[in-house]
């Protein structure tokens, strides 16, 4: 399974998280793509600060998740949410109703190809991931929040693609597979990660080691490889070393 991670922001998936993580606050539940606020299944469903039929504020968090989901309310296992979960956006300022969208959306997030049963109860996968965004910082789930999102993708190999603007891509925990697009744009590193392939690197983009130490660097078949302390990085069609500028 390969999630694909597009990616349209400045700051990066990895602090948008933890920004996320410590700055997300609603006052209610989220909700399905439907006019009825009480319907229990669909195929999205959403939470965002403020009002949850809010008209796309663009200074408040959101997310919308895509599936076939399903939340059993008080029948048991009480306020559990199960099903298939497919695709996941972040950004800002959700909006619509039957269409569930965000104003700005910086990650779009599929492939994720995750289920859980009815029976698995909160401790299913699918649960884990929606209410640690939907509740970050809940006691019951000792504050683990958006670590589930963080965990699941570091369990998969990750094709993390930049769009048209000065945009930061970074893997996590697998080889991963980056690819910046226009603009210029960051390649972020630091965190342990696998052998991760750079296929665009160009004039303009950077590497940001994020304290990462440098342990060699090589060049087979035209491609240069860099090692470091947390992992391997392969720059695609890059063959001079001196050509690669670092953050």
């Amino acid at each position: 399974m390969t999630i694909t991670i597009n990616v349209n922001s400045d700051q990066g998936l990895d602090s948008y998280l933890q920004n996320y993580q410590s700055n997300f606050s609603a006052s209610g539940w989220g909700g399905f793509n439907s006019w009825n606020p009480f319907a229990t299944s669909g195929t999205q469903y959403a939470q965002g600060e403020g009002s949850l039929f809010n008209a796309g504020d663009t200074s408040k968090l959101g997310f919308v998740a895509g599936g076939n989901l399903d939340y059993t309310l008080f029948s048991a296992p009480s306020h559990t949410l199960y099903g298939d979960l497919d695709s996941l956006s972040l950004g800002y300022g959700l909006q619509g109703v039957s269409n569930r969208n965000l104003a700005d959306e910086d990650f779009s997030i599929t492939g994720l190809d995750l289920s859980a049963a009815k029976s698995e109860g909160r401790d299913g996968v699918v649960h884990k991931v929606l209410y640690g965004l939907m509740k970050p910082n809940n006691a019951v789930d000792g504050n683990q929040g958006v670590q589930h999102l963080i965990d699941v993708l570091n369990a998969q190999q990750l094709n993390v693609v930049g769009g048209n603007g000065n945009d930061v891509v970074h893997g996590y925990g697998q080889n991963d597979t980056l690819t910046g697009g226009n603009g210029n744009d960051t390649f972020a590193f630091g965190q342990s990660f696998g052998t991760d392939t750079i296929t665009d690197y160009q004039t303009g983009d950077k590497i940001d080691l994020n304290g990462a130490a440098q342990t060699g660097n090589s060049v087979s078949g035209g491609n240069l490889t860099i090692t470091t302390t947390e992992g391997t990085i392969i720059l695609n069609g890059v063959s001079d070393y001196n050509d690669v500028v670092f953050a």
